[in-house]
């Protein structure tokens, strides 16, 4: 309690700095709900407590019933699943916002020991935030964080001999123990002490001794054995290893990659969009050079550390948060140290420097307090892809009660397919799903359900599929299965709403359903604009007097009138779309559309910007905006608008089209035949095919 407040009570700065960080912390982190592994997490804790066993094998799918599932969450979804009973959504994202602060705080403490300015130790942890937050989702691998925190905490204290050799050991093999129960986050701990061990054999080769590298040895290989303290025993490790060495399994991995975003690369190009990549790139060179600059003082597991967790973010975005969090305190000592050595150098004198300490930590502070007003009034881009505002409770249009509700009424718990996203959210509703999250049951079918999602529906057969719940083409991009769904006889769209549709297939015993509740001539997420009024219409209406707090029917009407010209209504039914939604990026988009249309340039260039910063992976946006930048001859603009398409949506051609054209306006023949290429590669049928071959290639 002294040492505390010593750093926090009697240092004006260090509570500046606390503050700051804490308030950051927060409003970061307490945003609704919106993580779908969440349900997941609950359902497996809701089974735990309603039958007193651990699940060792898949008992919820269709399609991997009784295939081996290692859970290594298993303590962690009681837990929360206990807090959810408890105290709801909100105590959940109250209990992560709340550790999250400890983890940064206990950052602070460390840095703080390590005699680090208040101004470096604030712009290191806001920044480290600022790129963390892609990990401030409801996850079970916030736990994994804190006892990384607490890891790196007890191995500074055996360093500086402040902790027992006793104590040191009881707390590596109690803590791996529960670790090993809460999240696979462990081998992350396992790998720290393994390179903690590579500076005291350098400590021992330079003639310091041989004690501590093999107590921490002893405690790493403690570390090690006390992980088969779970339901799984070593599997648990194995399965984790398997990753590495069996090639099978590496081949899921590809496969598991080309599924989910965060498994792919931190440059892929269809997250390059997305805030934490920037977020990620930018820690990646600040904490780098820190390094680089202080190169003499480093430690070896410094090093290896940030050389590993580096080359495992640019493989997979998902492991950045892993590697703010353990670089953070590195990071902040060694740009202390670089910066300490440059005033020296300059021999700028103590009350100077102190001077210039204070003004620019009063600055940071400042301007910190607005950023974080602004992001808390305004919103902010999350990292995920979403615009998201802080708040409580589930975020809106991510999840659909009615959706579960209506397959359960009315598919009886027959075999439904259902995009993976999905498959949380129906799990928790006891229905039997096709595929979920947790993809390690799945190995056998998670190609099946890849070529589906492409259009296959023959592999439908194969599983018995009556019925279909999709969610929404990813933005920007058209969905093959549901323009193929959307002209099949064999299958009926029955539900939609803001988040996903509903398919039956026309079979006898769903005849009177599919009468009572089809949609004949609207499909949302594959309109056909060509159908007359008064069929097309009526059905927009019919859902609208079922649920009228719906965007979704006010876009699709709006896209029925504009493509009709009838700009007026097609306004009005996008505003009253944003009054439901006013956070949905498509709607400004569209009204950007409108406007430009009315000659409004500048109003639709803000609305376009507007869109683009709510949905990063809009191309819709990027295209339209190009091509009123390239209308008004502002061709630099438009071909930065026009690239950056290509990247959110590289099965796109039509952004390849525009470039080439603009290339072509400028004398770049060859350079525009380069483009036209690349969009003829994606659709034979395409514009770009068409200018391709009309200049004579």
């Amino acid at each position: 309690m002294k040492n505390f407040k010593e750093i926090f009570i009697k240092n004006w700065r260090w509570r500046l700095v606390f503050a700051s960080v804490v308030l950051l912390v927060l409003t970061l982190s307490i945003i609704p709900a919106s993580d779908p592994d969440l349900w997941i997490i609950l359902s497996t804790g809701r089974f735990i407590a309603e039958t007193g066993q651990i699940p060792a094998i898949d008992a919820w799918s269709y399609t991997a019933l009784g295939e081996p599932w290692i859970m290594h969450e298993w303590l962690a979804s009681l837990l929360f699943y206990g807090l959810y009973s408890f105290a709801g959504i909100n105590g959940i994202i109250l209990f992560k916002a709340l550790l999250l602060v400890i983890i940064f705080a206990a950052v602070l403490l460390l840095m703080r020991k390590k005699k680090v300015s208040p101004i470096i130790a604030l712009l290191t942890a806001g920044l480290a935030a600022a790129a963390a937050q892609i990990g401030f989702a409801e996850r079970i691998q916030i736990f994994t964080f804190a006892a990384l925190i607490g890891l790196v905490w007890l191995l500074e204290l055996f360093r500086q001999n402040q902790v027992s050799s006793k104590i040191f050991l009881l707390v590596i093999g109690a803590g791996f123990a529960v670790w090993a129960n809460l999240h696979l986050g462990l081998v992350f701990g396992l790998f720290l002490l393994a390179v903690s061990c590579l500076d005291e054999i350098l400590a021992g080769f330079s003639g310091k001794g041989w004690k501590k590298f093999n107590l921490l040895l002893f405690g790493a290989t403690i570390a090690a054995l006390v992980t088969a303290v779970n339901p799984y025993g070593f599997r648990l490790l194995f399965e984790a290893l398997k990753y590495l060495i069996d090639p099978e399994t590496r081949k899921f991995a590809v496969l598991i990659g080309q599924t989910i975003s965060e498994y792919g690369p931190l440059l892929s190009p269809i997250i390059s969009q997305h805030p934490f990549v920037l977020y990620g790139i930018i820690w990646m060179g600040f904490s780098g050079l820190g390094l680089g600059l202080n190169w003499r003082k480093v430690k070896i597991s410094e090093a290896v550390v940030w050389l590993i967790l580096a080359a495992l973010t640019l493989k997979a975005s998902r492991y950045l948060s892993f590697l703010v969090l353990l670089t953070m305190a590195p990071t902040a000592v060694h740009w202390h140290q670089a910066a300490a050595s440059f005033f020296q150098k300059r021999r700028l004198r103590q009350p100077v420097a102190s001077g210039l300490k204070n003004a620019a930590l009063a600055t940071v502070c400042v301007m910190g307090a607005l950023v974080i007003g602004y992001i808390f009034h305004f919103g902010w881009n999350s990292g995920r892809g979403r615009w998201e505002r802080a708040g409580w409770g589930w975020k809106p249009r991510v999840f659909s009660e009615k959706a579960a509700a209506f397959l359960k009424t009315s598919g009886d718990n027959s075999p439904a397919f259902n995009s993976y996203r999905l498959g949380g959210f129906l799990l928790w509703h006891r229905a039997p799903v096709f595929i979920d999250g947790r993809l390690s049951p799945y190995r056998k079918i998670l190609s099946d359900y890849n070529k589906i999602m492409l259009g296959n529906l023959n592999l439908l057969d194969k599983y018995k599929v009556d019925w279909l719940i999709l969610d929404y083409p990813e933005t920007g991009q058209t969905s093959r299965l549901h323009q193929i769904l959307s002209k099949c006889p064999d299958w009926a769209l029955v539900f939609w709403d803001d988040v996903c549709l509903i398919y039956a297939r026309r079979c006898g015993k769903q005849r009177d359903l599919i009468a009572k509740y089809e949609y004949r001539y609207v499909n949302p997420a594959a309109p056909d604009l060509e159908i007359a009024p008064d069929k097309f219409l009526p059905e927009i209406e019919r859902r609208l007097r079922e649920d009228q707090n719906l965007a979704t029917p006010h876009l699709i009407a709006y896209n029925y009138y504009f493509y009709r010209q009838d700009w007026r209504m097609a306004e009005q039914c996008l505003m009253a779309g944003l009054k439901i939604d006013p956070d949905e990026g498509s709607l400004y988009n569209n009204l950007g559309n409108v406007w430009r249309t009315k000659g409004r340039l500048e109003e639709a260039i803000a609305a376009y910007r507007r869109a683009a910063k709510l949905d990063p992976n809009l191309s819709e946006a990027y295209c339209n905006w190009g091509y009123l930048m390239e209308s008004r001859r502002f061709y630099e603009k438009a071909k930065k608008l026009y690239l950056t398409a290509t990247k959110v949506a590289p099965s796109d051609p039509w952004p390849y089209n525009r470039l080439g054209i603009i290339e072509m306006k400028r004398g770049n023949r060859q350079k525009a035949v380069e483009y036209w290429r690349k969009g003829a590669a994606i659709d034979p049928a395409s514009e770009a095919a068409k200018n391709l071959k009309n200049a004579g290639w």
